[in-house]
């Protein structure tokens, strides 16, 4: 999968913030679909509040392995002055499908529970750290600088 076949860096550099876009976008969307779900009078649901505090404990143990694997790709792949492509989008990929998971939990049970409070904070948490890890091209190493 990576370095992408037959693409140059600025072009795979592209596909990856299109990557990253396109997994915000989901998790946007799926938050308004379920929303109007909930509206719907024929949309049943029943308080499971162990489900709320297993979605915090998702946030709290997930996200920071996956921030940790993160680095460690980075500094494996370092290369001089930046880090090599495929452990950028490596790394990168991997702490962005944590805050997905997390994300997608928490809109789970919030349509189970019929309520968006209180895991859409942790659904807000998880978006808004995945979209603060944009992908950024002067972190990779082999990028043209022109």
């Amino acid at each position: 999968m990576f370095p992408m076949n037959n693409l140059s860096i600025k072009q795979s550099f592209r596909v990856l913030r299109q990557k990253w876009l396109s997994l915000i976008m989901g998790q946007l969307i799926a938050l308004i679909f379920f929303g109007m779900m909930m509206r719907s009078p024929l949309h049943r649901t029943r308080p499971l509040p162990i489900l709320a505090a297993l979605s915090v404990a998702l946030l709290i143990a997930l996200v920071p392995a996956a921030y940790v694997v993160r680095i460690k790709f980075f500094r494996a792949g370092q290369m001089g002055g930046g880090i090599s492509f495929p452990a950028y989008s490596t790394g990168n990929f991997i702490f962005w499908l944590a805050c997905e998971i997390v994300s997608f939990f928490g809109l789970i049970v919030a349509l189970l529970t019929g309520s968006f409070w209180p895991t859409i904070v942790v659904t807000a948490i998880a978006i808004a750290l995945q979209a603060i890890t944009a992908p950024v091209a002067t972190k990779i190493g082999e990028y043209p600088k022109s």
